[in-house]
């Protein structure tokens, strides 16, 4: 009796969980900046291209957000993980923001060198978050977390699926 009233391996046992799926819903949510980081770096070599199949042309930050706030940091022990987690955040903010450039100069009139330079911007930042990406992505799978199974209507992310862009319909979110 006196180990469970001293070690609470239960509570332990729920601490670990939550860190778990915590990790996974940062995972999912790396995945799907990964998988943006490589349509946007494409999609902006040519910037006078329609872009918008490519909307909302921004990376997301919600599972992020929701586990800084909650002080999902300090329960992790790597601290050089903890810094890769927090820079992969700095780099998103920045490119979301030179994404945003991009859609301003697009939608403007007489901004094609800006339109050029904003997008070579926001291309070299997405290499960039791919790179910062591959490593979080590869100690995440090391880490055996539970698989997580969003509703379909968190699942789209506001990019056409391959069905829906056969139709050449693009959906708006």
């Amino acid at each position: 009796m006196l180990y469970w009233i001293i070690t609470r391996p239960d509570a332990k046992k729920a601490t670990d969980q939550r860190r778990a799926q915590a990790l996974s819903m940062l995972k999912i949510e790396f995945k799907t900046n990964l998988q943006r980081a490589k349509q946007y770096g494409q999609a902006l070599m040519t910037p006078d291209d329609d872009l918008t199949p490519f909307y909302p042309l921004r990376f997301t930050r919600g599972a992020w957000n929701a586990l800084k706030e909650s002080g999902f940091l300090p329960q992790l022990e790597d601290v050089g993980f903890i810094y890769e987690l927090l820079r992969l955040n700095e780099v998103i903010v920045v490119v979301n923001k030179s994404l945003s450039s991009v859609r301003s100069a697009k939608a403007g009139k007489n901004t094609k060198t800006k339109l050029v330079r904003y997008s070579k911007k926001a291309v070299k930042e997405c290499a960039q978050i791919e790179a910062y990406l591959g490593p979080i992505l590869a100690k995440l799978e090391k880490m055996n977390l539970p698989e997580i199974i969003l509703p379909e209507e968190l699942e789209d992310d506001g990019n056409p699926d391959e069905d829906d862009a056969s139709d050449g319909e693009v959906e708006k979110s």
